[in-house]
């Protein structure tokens, strides 16, 4: 369901960036200091950017700690958690901090567009390109949702040893 999600927001933007280009390509501008739309976009981005690296793993963070502490709770009860169950929380975690990772990325994509549309600004088009680049990296696999998932259950198991 993730890849299907990934690869709609991906679909949309090079869909909407080919109306744009087919549109507008023909206004491609040079570097123009006077665009300030497009120069905001830019500032956009290294936001959008800099969220993408913090607010996903902060997200994943605060469900790793409230999964340890129920499960350690659960387990003071002597009925021990379901691995599947523990295995279906940390997917949904991962939906999370993969959809959080590229939405923001999206988002900028779609601003850069936006200002492409207005000013005609190559730059702002070699950004949307470099954000889809960056979404394809992080496009999620079954091996690295898997792997993901052995690494947050070593965590879960260090932070209850911990606390």
């Amino acid at each position: 369901v993730i890849q299907i999600i990934v690869a709609s927001l991906v679909g949309g933007i090079v869909m909407f960036m080919l109306v744009i280009f087919l549109l507008f390509g023909q206004r491609l501008q040079p570097f123009d200091p006077q665009a300030v739309i497009s120069m905001v976009m830019v500032a956009l981005t290294v936001v959008a950017l800099f969220a993408r690296f913090v607010f996903p793993g902060l997200a994943v963070k605060a469900n790793i700690r409230r999964i340890a502490a129920s499960s350690k709770a659960s387990d003071s009860d002597s009925s021990k958690q379901p691995d599947q169950s523990l295995q279906s929380q940390l997917l949904t975690v991962y939906s999370i901090k993969n959809l959080i990772a590229h939405a923001l990325l999206e988002g900028a994509a779609f601003a850069n567009l936006i200002a492409f549309m207005l000013e005609g600004q190559v730059y702002s088009l070699l950004l949307v390109v470099l954000l889809l680049i960056g979404m394809a990296i992080d496009f999620p696999t079954r091996n690295g949702v898997q792997d993901w998932i052995e690494t947050q259950k070593r965590r879960i198991n260090e932070t209850r040893a911990f606390h």
